[in-house]
């Protein structure tokens, strides 16, 4: 049985649902108004959504600081050693130790919001250390690549964390979508 529709036709509400709708740019930043208009809303997959969704750190955290010049970079300072001792500290637990009230939305919600919630939670938790990559990330050079096969293991799996994470954030994405 299907359920009914409280206030009346769906398409009424939810303009697009079921035929192809002109959507305002401004509406679904940052999706292409010309890509999405040709589609239904119930038609829209994580296929069609999610490579137009260039997702980028500042979206979540904020730039608060202008971007250190390259200029003021030093290579030298990449080093297996530091790099070790960086990772040793293990700085990502402070996303799941640090206690923050949420910005967006309780945390106790129910319904399909309340799935994507816990599917979330345990996302950010699987996948902190490239999340916290993702937002301090530091480019190592070709010449230190080719010049130390830790570094580049440690880029190849820097890679690769990225990489899972954002099939598995394709996987939570699902459950709005």
């Amino acid at each position: 049985m299907l359920p009914v529709a409280p206030f009346g036709p769906d398409a009424a509400f939810i303009p697009g649902r079921r035929a192809p709708v002109a959507f305002a740019a401004r509406d679904i930043e940052p999706w292409s108004a010309k890509k999405l208009n040709r589609v239904a809303v119930i038609s829209m997959k994580i296929t069609v959504l999610f490579p137009e969704l260039p997702f980028r750190a500042e979206w979540i955290f904020p730039r608060t600081a202008d971007a250190i010049p390259r200029a003021g970079y030093v290579d030298s300072l990449i080093t297996r050693p530091l790099v070790e001792e960086l990772t040793s500290a293990a700085p990502w637990d402070t996303l799941v130790t640090t206690p923050v009230d949420p910005v967006s939305f309780r945390g106790d919600v129910r319904g399909r919001l309340g799935v994507f919630v816990r599917a979330f939670r345990d996302f950010a938790s699987k996948h902190r250390v490239a999340i916290w990559e993702g937002t301090h990330r530091f480019p190592i050079s070709r010449n230190q690549l080719q010049g130390s096969t830790w570094l580049s293991n440690f880029n190849k799996q820097r890679g690769n964390r990225r990489s899972h994470a954002g099939r598995a954030w394709k996987r939570v994405l699902v459950i709005l979508v």
